[in-house]
Parts: structure tokens; sequence; C-alpha cells
């Protein structure tokens, strides 16, 4: 009988990860955002429903890692932009908030917000719009309202001075 050690004949190698420009996942963020603001012909199933519901869960994800990705790029003043951008704080929260279904920090918007539940709307014969509304505080947003001013406002950012200093 013949053996061999398995240590010997299997290797593997971990990471690094492949690197992620900054500006490409800016614009795969913005191109689901596009995509999730288009109106529905039909009326949607609940599986159709659940799986909006989870790329809109993907966009926070995006937007929250924007800010990773942004310190990785030594653009340190990415925590004062979200700070002064109630848009970008209240996605940073939503961001970690879908990550770990409750927030582990204090919320950077100032209030704990809270998902409310999905539904699928229309007047009259017009589209079905999937409305996912927000409280935060007293008010109350759309989920993919404040996903897209989020986008505009790292746009804004990472545009700027502070940022990368060239369009993306």
């Amino acid at each position: 009988m013949e053996s061999i050690g398995i240590s010997e004949a299997i290797s593997f190698t971990l990471g690094p990860y492949p690197v992620v420009n900054i500006a490409t996942r800016w614009h795969e963020i913005m191109s689901e955002i596009e995509l999730l603001e288009q109106p529905s012909a039909i009326q949607l199933n609940a599986p159709e429903v659940r799986e909006i519901q989870r790329r809109i869960e993907i966009v926070f994800i995006g937007l929250w890692q924007l800010r990773e990705l942004s310190k990785e790029a030594g653009l340190l003043s990415m925590d004062a932009a979200i700070d002064q951008s109630q848009r970008m704080s209240l996605a940073h929260d939503l961001g970690n908030l879908v990550k770990h279904r409750v927030l582990t920090h204090p919320p950077r918007s100032h209030f704990r917000p809270v998902f409310g539940d999905l539904t699928l709307q229309r007047e009259g014969d017009s589209p079905w719009r999937v409305q996912w509304p927000v409280s935060h505080g007293a008010d109350r947003y759309e989920a993919v309202e404040i996903a897209r001013g989020a986008a505009e406002d790292w746009r804004l950012f990472l545009e700027g001075p502070d940022g990368l200093s060239q369009p993306i």
C-alpha cells in the first residue's frame, strides 16, 4: 500500500482579494439604483419583490463599502464628509443595519433608522413601483431615494479636492 501526505499534495493561497476601484464601485452602485428606479408594468410576485429588497440591501452595503475603499485609498477626510452629509450618514447606518440586522455602533445619522414594510404601489393605471419606507427620527424617507442622494453626495466628495480630485 502506498500513501501520500495530504499536506504535501494540496496547496492553496488566500488573498489578496482583487482591488476594487472606488470609481468602478460607485458606477456599479449607480447602475443598480437606476435599475431599481424603473417601474414595472406588471404586478410583481413575492419572490420578485424579495429580490428587489435584496438588491436594495446590496446597494446600501455598497455605499457603506465606499467608506472602506476611501480609507484604503488614503482619502481620510471621508469620515468628515459622511458626518456632514445626512444622506451619506443615513445610508452608512442603513448599510450597517443591513449587514448586521442591528446597528453595532451609535448611528452616524443621529437617529436609529428603521425599515418599514416593503410594498408595491401605483396610482391608477401607472406602472408599479416598489416602496421601502425608512423611518429616521420624525422623518420618513424612501430607501432608493436615500441611496440615490447618498450616491450623489459620494460623487461630490470623490470628485472634490479631498477626494480623487477628478471626475469619476
